[in-house]
């Protein structure tokens, strides 16, 4: 699954369809988004927090 470039990093492709994996969380499972959905292989998926708005009340005086 892995071959080495010129400047000798790995190179991790999908293990369905091989496709270059570049995502951590993906060369871990060793398939891509798509080929892990098809595949019923569930990724978790990280999100972005939004900040915190200091405008915003803080749940006091309740």
């Amino acid at each position: 699954m892995t071959a080495n470039t010129r400047d000798g990093a790995p190179v991790v492709r999908c293990g369905r369809c091989g496709r270059r994996l570049k995502n951590p969380v993906y060369i871990e499972a060793g398939f891509g988004r798509t080929c892990a959905a098809k595949l019923g292989i569930v990724i978790p998926q990280k999100r972005k927090t939004a900040p915190a708005d200091p405008a915003a009340p803080d749940g006091e005086g309740r």
